[in-house]
């Protein structure tokens, strides 16, 4: 009779441990999984969070080299998952994302001081021109002749201009 007691003690245990540790509380619990920039995205440095049982790691997205990123992501929402990924031509890795190397176009831009082809007004223009800056005077050609600057969309021109009757030009002037 003792057996048998002892037996259904060790069975009741068993099968409290079993209940205990299956589903009845004290089992593993699902884990979770987010990610900060929604998945696999190269162009935005992201963290991704992966929580089991408490515990919470996370994984940071990270250039391999300077045109190759390390991407973490989520995957059904419960754990992580890694790829490298290189980055699309006129970009490179930088803390963890994909970044332009190529800077913006510049746009012409073109001021003429004076205003326009006013051959009595000392004038310069400058700007900007197929990415390059500048900055021209007015000037005297010759003694009756002047090299008037103007803008013309957004675009530096010049032109020469003879001076009215009885007059010379100095000093980028005719006067």
């Amino acid at each position: 009779m003792q057996k048998k007691y002892l037996f259904f003690i060790i069975g009741i245990s068993l099968i409290i441990a079993l209940v205990a540790g299956c589903g009845g509380g004290g089992g593993i619990s699902p884990s979770t999984c987010t990610d900060s920039d929604n998945g696999q995205n190269i162009l935005v440095a992201g963290q991704v969070k992966v929580t089991s049982d408490g515990t919470t790691t996370t994984y940071n997205d990270a250039c391999k080299t300077d045109t190759v990123v390390g991407e973490y992501y989520c995957v059904a929402g419960s754990y992580s998952a890694y790829n490298s990924s290189r980055c699309p031509v006129g970009y490179a890795c930088q803390n963890g994302a994909c970044v332009t190397t190529s800077p913006p176009p510049i746009q012409d831009s073109c001021t003429d001081s004076d205003g326009g082809i006013f051959t009595n007004v000392f004038g310069t223009i400058s700007g900007v021109y197929w990415g390059a800056p500048f900055s021209v005077n007015d000037y005297c050609e010759s003694s009756d002749i002047i090299a008037e600057g103007y803008c013309s969309n957004n675009a530096p021109n010049s032109q020469f201009v003879r001076c009215p009757l009885n007059q010379t030009c100095q000093g980028g002037v005719c006067g």
